[in-house]
């Protein structure tokens, strides 16, 4: 594994959970070089049929704020 300096490249990662115990997980990878970020939210938990999930335009303005 390259360090940070080599690569430019920074990982992080956090796990919050909702009131009823639903993971949302995130991990962010920034490359300085490039001037990108991603935004991974693989293991988040699924839809629920409540009025708690967010549509792509709501994930979407939450990363950029």
């Amino acid at each position: 594994m390259k360090r940070k300096e080599e690569t430019g490249v920074s990982r992080l990662s956090a796990v919050d959970y909702m009131d009823d115990g639903t993971p949302i997980c995130l991990s962010v990878e920034i490359d300085q070089q490039k001037g990108e970020a991603i935004f991974d939210f693989d293991g988040t938990g699924p839809e629920v049929y409540s009025s708690c999930n967010a549509p792509p335009a709501v994930t979407m303005a939450a990363v950029i704020y």
